[in-house]
């Protein structure tokens, strides 16, 4: 649980940093200005992760202390993101299959599976931007006490 004090280390956007195409993708906004944030910011906040964390990320339109609240990360994990990421990962896969090239066939198993290139296309073009879509669900919260000096 998250202390309701304002927090010692902030994370703050660097001269020239600015969302780009995944930040568009996950689509996480500011709740109190709507500001598109950049994600890998944002992620840091993440109030399960380990050794690299920060306690919040500022919005760089409207300066609140924003950080994840994790609040029901269990159950879109198995009732969303597994699902999709299955899912997603099944129909890359046929997809791949259909392309001269991109899979062989495995005689000791009997199907074809994809080959490297066929996984890296696989992973990039259909797994990981549907898993980057989800994170648009995460729950985005701002510290309600500011700093005096801020």
């Amino acid at each position: 649980m998250r202390s309701p004090q304002f927090p010692s280390r902030i994370s703050k956007l660097g001269k020239g940093e600015r969302p780009m195409l995944l930040s568009k993708l996950c689509g996480m906004r500011c709740p109190e200005c709507g500001n598109l944030q950049v994600t890998s910011r944002l992620s840091k906040t993440n109030p399960w992760r380990g050794w690299n964390k920060t306690e919040a990320h500022e919005c760089g339109a409207c300066g609140s202390a924003l950080y994840l609240t994790g609040e029901g990360r269990n159950r879109r994990f198995f009732f969303l993101n597994a699902p999709v990421f299955l899912l997603s990962a099944l129909i890359g896969a046929e997809i791949v299959k259909k392309a001269e090239g991109l899979y062989h066939f495995h005689e000791a198993r009997g199907h074809d599976e994809p080959n490297f290139l066929g996984f890296l296309i696989l992973v990039a073009l259909f797994v990981f931007p549907c898993q980057l879509a989800l994170s648009r669900f995460e729950k985005i919260a701002v510290f309600d006490d500011t700093p005096e000096g801020h």
